[in-house]
């Protein structure tokens, strides 16, 4: 059986007010990992006295460390940082705003031991405005990561908190630390060519959602990542490009929407549509109600 010594790699920006909540759920676990990174990304806030704190509270109890950026490098460099230090086997993110379920660390060990894999993921539990009892769980309706499906279908699966993998499968891919945006889908999909990374259809970690960023924010990211894969998906059949410009703009679309700009959401969902039309009737009725929703401002 193989040697499972898990390091969890926490980034954090003025999380100062969370910290406590995400490491909590660690230090709870049913099986506590080998390790606890927690890299803070130049915080202006009070992030290192409540890291300092969290040290000294769970010493003995949980291997936690801390570093800190001199410059901020974003999510991507943050986590680059935590790969670099970390000393386990297995990698574990987990983003600071979310947690885990106390059997999180087990289940995903018992899964990988069981079926030989590099990598998996779990499903994850939607909370909204901190109200757990209405919390949702986020289901995926496949049982593996395809590289292909990452462009054409997005990346939806929570790799900052739902991911364990394998430290020889990621090699030597970082995150790209020039992104701000779509660094998730970046990374995996680079490392997806090579590993085997599956899904396990259990949810073990809650997200916490967060504010829908600017669609014109989301949009000018779109342009960056679309530049960056320029060369890659010329060589791709024209109906699969396609189907890539219809997730991006469909990320654009909820992002405009989200934020309550109709309209301008309307005009990234038509060409969303054009570009892939075989969609389940609910996505035509949800543009629909979005189209009226911005006559009637």
């Amino acid at each position: 059986m193989r040697d499972f010594k898990i390091s969890v790699i926490i980034p954090a920006y003025n999380r100062a007010h969370l910290l406590r909540r995400t490491v909590a759920s660690v230090a709870a676990q049913t099986t506590l990992p080998f390790e606890v990174i927690i890299v803070d990304d130049e915080s202006p806030d009070d992030t290192p006295a409540v890291c300092a704190a969290l040290m000294e509270e769970y010493q003995g109890k949980l291997n936690l460390g801390y570093t800190r950026h001199e410059k901020n490098k974003g999510e991507g460099g943050a986590r680059n940082t935590g790969i670099r230090l970390a000393k386990g086997n297995y990698l574990s993110f987990l983003d600071s705003d979310d947690e885990w379920l106390p059997e999180k660390i087990e289940r995903q060990i018992d899964f990988l031991a069981k079926t030989g894999v590099d990598g998996v993921f779990c499903e994850t539990f939607l909370v909204e405005n901190e109200d757990y009892d209405a919390a949702e769980q986020v289901r995926i309706d496949h049982d593996k990561i395809i590289p292909e499906h990452l462009l054409t279908r997005g990346c939806g699966y929570g790799t900052g908190t739902n991911l364990m993998i394998a430290r020889t499968a990621v090699g030597s891919e970082l995150f790209d630390e020039t992104m701000r945006l779509f660094i998730d889908l970046d990374w995996l999909y680079r490392v997806s060519q090579r590993a085997d990374i599956r899904i396990m259809h259990e949810a073990l970690t809650c997200y916490h959602k967060a504010p829908m960023r600017a669609g014109d924010y989301v949009l000018s990211h779109v342009k960056v990542f679309m530049e960056k894969y320029r060369q890659k998906l010329q060589k791709w059949p024209f109906y699969k490009r396609w189907q890539v410009y219809s997730c991006m703009n469909w990320s654009v679309a909820l992002a405009y929407e989200g934020n309550g700009h109709y309209m301008s959401a309307v005009r990234h969902f038509v060409p969303g549509i054009l570009q892939s039309p075989v969609r389940n009737p609910g996505q035509y009725y949800h543009v629909f109600r979005c189209f009226v929703k911005g006559l009637l401002r």
